[in-house]
């Protein structure tokens, strides 16, 4: 993808090249705009959500509405069906529309409130995602810091971070699609096994708490990250000497090697700051004590789990080895973060 949309307190949405540091085009609205999307389809066509409770799909040559529809609520989150047919827009009570477009005009095809045991003013829907090819399978998150999944319009799994982890911001699906990532309130990233077949086989909502964390102190938007040209598999173990040897700018996957969700990468909008935002660590700037990764595992535990774990067909049970996560903070700092090493007994 080389465009790229921001939307944001000034009203406005705005089209960028990922080489160009000025814009492309600027969309106007009546007030602030919290959410927008690209069509997956066709990136000619992006859809923004506004606090005016309007849905709009822009032409991006025409740069006209053309379409829009009214949801009577502050709309905090939008997202396209994967065939860019219809979308959902989630709003600040807690309520999910279902919306197809056909020709002209968008038909409204189901409404339904997204709430918990506990009945609360916390319902606010932070985020929506589809898996992968799915328009039946939509992982919704809100603000009473659960995350559920929906087949159609009935919730079949819920999962949610420890006990004080306040709401959950955002949550996406990684790469791979068979794990679940979440930034908290309070400044943990979660990390969820996601298993599509046994909620397929399961005939009621399940809940799930069982989960692995680690601290960014001040991340407010977390991503899996993983190069398209390169196998999770390539993760491989390598001595800090090769790694050090190794002089030249070309990516890599030695250079994510390192502790259990350990800081690999720091980079910052503060000028003032200037050091490097490469391999190794020990370079880095202090961030003291913003970021708490779990306690380091050496190469020979990598290769002793894997020797472990592996079933009779040489698979790895653990299919979270070499996932890498992007974290981006209120101060404007973004931190990558591989997942490497033995879990800790605590």
């Amino acid at each position: 993808m080389q465009h790229l949309l921001s939307s944001s307190m000034d009203k406005t949405v705005k089209l960028w090249r990922a080489d160009m540091d000025k814009c492309l085009a600027v969309f106007h609205h009546s007030n602030y705009v919290t959410c927008v999307q690209f069509n997956p389809v066709d990136e000619r066509y992006f859809i923004s959500g506004c606090i005016d409770g309007k849905v709009r799909i822009w032409g991006i040559p025409s740069k006209r509405v053309e379409e829009w529809a009214n949801v009577q609520d502050l709309v905090t989150a939008v997202y396209y069906q994967p065939n860019g047919r219809g979308f959902v827009v989630g709003s600040l009570s807690g309520n999910c529309r279902f919306y197809e477009s056909s020709g002209d005009e968008l038909i409204l095809n189901a409404e339904i409130s997204i709430q918990g045991r506990k009945k609360s003013s916390c319902n606010k829907i932070t985020s929506i995602q589809f898996l992968n090819n799915d328009s039946q399978r939509v992982m919704i998150t809100s603000e009473d810091s659960r995350v559920r999944i929906l087949d159609g319009l009935e919730v079949v799994q819920k999962y949610k971070g420890l006990t004080k982890s306040g709401s959950q911001m955002s949550a996406s699906f990684t790469s791979n699609g068979s794990h679940i990532v979440s930034i908290g309130e309070d400044s943990r990233v979660y990390i969820w096994n996601y298993d599509d077949l046994s909620i397929q086989a399961s005939k009621q909502a399940k809940s799930t708490r069982s989960c692995e964390s680690f601290v960014c102190k001040g991340a407010s938007v977390v991503l899996n990250w993983l190069d398209p040209g390169m196998d999770e598999n390539r993760f491989t173990c390598a001595s800090p000497t090769s790694v050090l040897a190794h002089d030249d700018l070309e990516p890599s996957p030695r250079v994510w090697e390192s502790e259990r969700f350990s800081l690999a990468n720091w980079f910052s909008m503060d000028t003032s700051s200037r050091g490097s935002a490469t391999w190794p660590e020990e370079k880095l700037p202090s961030i003291e004590g913003d970021c708490q990764p779990c306690a380091a595992a050496a190469c020979g535990d990598h290769f002793h789990y894997q020797q472990q774990q592996k079933k009779g067909d040489g698979r790895v049970l653990s299919a979270s080895w070499g996932l890498v996560f992007v974290t981006a903070g209120w101060d404007g700092t973004i931190r990558t973060f591989h997942n490497y090493g033995l879990p800790v007994r605590v």
